[in-house]
């Protein structure tokens, strides 16, 4: 699997892409429970809604009937934040809770909801789940929640010296699916889910960022 770094590829695992998830929101998994922790904090909008870790942590592990009581004693839960600016859809992202996130789209939540953490590159949910090869919970964002398949967000790894540059979860596939090319030796179940994110993004119109970038700019787009 790999990351964008501006131009170039960097190579991590799965398990690394899903620290780095973790890492954003401060929610650890240990051997036997999973909690949730305070770490680095961002500048949130001004009327950003602040949720507690225990309904983060309900989004996390897929609790919808935890959920569920969250937000009939909060509604506003449904697009809060963490300190570190992730929303409850954001963190249903890092394993997949597709019950969560049709709950919480089914109440009104922003499917194109951005990180706002520092380091968390204007993330969406769909481009979280499209990092980790979540295909039925991206297909709630898609199907349900009407989420913008071709938002961009910012490229990983990135010098912090240069242009921004971005990208979409289409590149973002695109480019996970190249670490899998040459190989044929055995069915990867993990090329197999990123397979199907491609299929499920391009059913909905997606694109790579260059290739609306000249669009825009009424450039022929390469073929």
């Amino acid at each position: 699997m790999k990351f964008i770094q501006g131009a170039n590829i960097v190579p991590v695992s799965s398990l690394l892409l899903l620290l780095f998830l973790i890492g954003l929101t401060g929610i650890r998994a240990d051997e036997d429970t999973t909690t949730t922790t305070t770490t680095t904090t961002t500048q949130e909008p001004e009327d950003a809604v602040l949720v507690s870790p225990d309904f983060l942590q309900a989004c996390t592990e897929g609790d919808v009937d935890k959920v569920n009581t969250f937000l009939q004693e909060h509604p506003t839960w449904k697009d809060g934040r963490s300190e570190q600016g992730e929303t409850c859809l954001h963190v249903a992202g890092i394993f997949g809770r597709s019950q969560v996130t049709q709950r919480l789209l089914e109440r009104g939540a922003d499917p194109n909801v951005r990180s706002t953490f520092e380091y968390g590159l204007r993330m969406t949910p769909l481009s979280w789940n499209a990092y980790a090869g979540h295909v039925e919970t991206a297909r709630v964002l898609l199907e349900v929640g009407r989420a913008d398949v071709n938002m961009e967000f910012d490229a990983m790894g990135q010098s912090t010296d240069g242009p921004t540059q971005y990208v979409t979860c289409y590149d973002v596939v695109l480019e996970i699916l190249k670490t899998y090319e040459g190989d044929d030796s055995q069915v990867d179940p993990r090329k197999e889910s990123f397979l199907a994110m491609k299929e499920l993004l391009e059913s909905y119109g997606a694109k790579t960022y260059d290739s609306i970038r000249k669009e825009k700019e009424g450039e022929e787009p390469e073929l």
